[in-house]
């Protein structure tokens, strides 16, 4: 272990800083900073772990540890890649980063990353995280993906108006309210929750989105989408009946997979649909689908 920590006691700030750069060169390329802690090489992982969760100094020298190296490198996106590591420390986190990635890990508490006030792309999927209030004031934030989690309170997204993309899949979310307050959402990933209600959606008459998929949720009343634009629309593996309040413009695709429809009747305008019914379909179902380039039936 000791060929990993070739520092003297008494180094400067600037010494172990050039220190640090020399050694995570390596992971330096097209301008961000990409550490993976979790591969075969046991050495290299305990220093990366020292690093990551803010535990590494020289003897007593506690100023001298952390991310502060990473300011050396002037870069505006750090990615991690960590396996069994549960804390990070955010206390000398370069605060021109504008891309933070923490993926695949187990961090279950992410209290000082509001430090980072300047973030616009934020990826903590993979995690397990669950009270993220802490994300409230990070209100630069265009970027926020917490998909597989173990999040079920979102209220905190209020303040995050300028969102456009939003990845919340794989968690336990089921009131979803706060979103009609996010009205410059583009992308929308909220499958495999427990929603069934979507009435949030009727306060965003005319929104128009590019990909909303509300897939693997219990679902039953669609209606408010029925104002609702979207290119890739994904209801899949919900409990709906009726889908005639789905007159959406322009939707290239729309997945309808295991649910209980037996009747698709307005649905002349989609490029390409994907079905599974549960029910007995609609003997004049291909009368009205004349237009479709693509349609995959599953009965």
């Amino acid at each position: 272990m000791e060929s990993a920590f070739k520092l003297k006691d008494d180094c400067s700030q600037d010494e172990y800083d050039q220190y640090m750069v020399d050694k995570f060169e390596p992971y330096l390329e097209n301008n961000q900073l990409c550490i993976t802690y979790g591969g075969d090489n046991e050495e290299e992982n305990e220093f990366l772990r020292l690093i990551v969760e803010g535990y590494f100094d020289t003897q007593e020298n506690d100023e001298i540890k952390s991310f502060a190296f990473i300011n050396s490198f002037n870069i505006p996106e750090l990615q991690l890649n960590l396996t069994n590591c549960k804390q990070v420390s955010f206390d000398r986190v370069p605060k021109q980063l504008i891309h933070l990635t923490i993926q695949s890990s187990q961090l279950k508490n992410i209290d000082g990353i509001q430090k980072i006030f300047g973030l616009e792309h934020l990826y903590l999927h993979r995690n397990e995280l669950s009270d993220l209030n802490c994300l409230s004031s990070l209100q630069t934030l265009t970027t926020l993906a917490l998909g597989n989690n173990k999040i079920s309170d979102i209220s905190f997204l209020e303040s995050l108006t300028k969102l456009q993309s939003l990845f919340l899949s794989e968690n336990q979310i089921s009131d979803i309210s706060v979103l009609e307050k996010l009205l410059n959402l583009n992308q929308l990933e909220l499958n495999c929750n427990q929603i069934s209600d979507i009435s949030c959606f009727v306060k965003l008459t005319d929104h128009q989105f590019s990909t909303l998929n509300l897939s693997h949720n219990s679902i039953i009343d669609i209606s408010a989408l029925s104002k609702i634009e979207s290119d890739v629309l994904s209801l899949a593996n919900n409990q709906i009946i009726d889908i005639n309040p789905l007159k959406l413009h322009c939707t290239t695709q729309l997945s309808l997979e295991n649910n209980k429809i037996s009747e698709i009747i307005h649905l002349q305008q989609f490029d390409n649909i994907y079905i599974k019914f549960n029910g007995q379909l609609y003997k004049g179902l291909f009368t009205y689908l004349k237009t479709q380039s693509f349609l995959r039936l599953f009965n």
